[in-house]
């Protein structure tokens, strides 16, 4: 049976829940008391700050810096591109 998929590269903190059949990619660092509902998708090279909440459905993109207290509500999709249609591509950075 298919569920979670966290990355061996990826550093979780204490007392973090992650519902089902999410994904959390290599080298991302999720910090203490963090909530992660189903379906979420959370790429390479992420970072998320204590005491945080992403709903389920929730995409969040390489590179993407989320701080500490913050809420990411269903089905969020973060964007990792201020440039559509071109290669300069920087990080989300969201501050609770």
């Amino acid at each position: 049976m298919v569920t979670n998929f966290i990355s061996e590269k990826a550093k979780i903190g204490d007392n973090v829940s992650i519902w089902h059949f999410s994904y959390v990619g290599d080298d991302t660092e999720i910090g203490d008391n963090v909530k992660i509902g189903s379906l979420v998708h959370i790429d390479y090279d992420v970072k998320i700050g204590e005491n945080t909440k992403i709903e389920g459905q929730a995409y969040i993109p390489p590179l993407s810096r989320i701080g500490k207290n913050a809420f990411i509500g269903p089905a969020a999709v973060l964007t990792n591109d201020p440039y559509p249609m071109c290669n300069k591509m920087i990080g989300v950075t969201i501050e609770g």
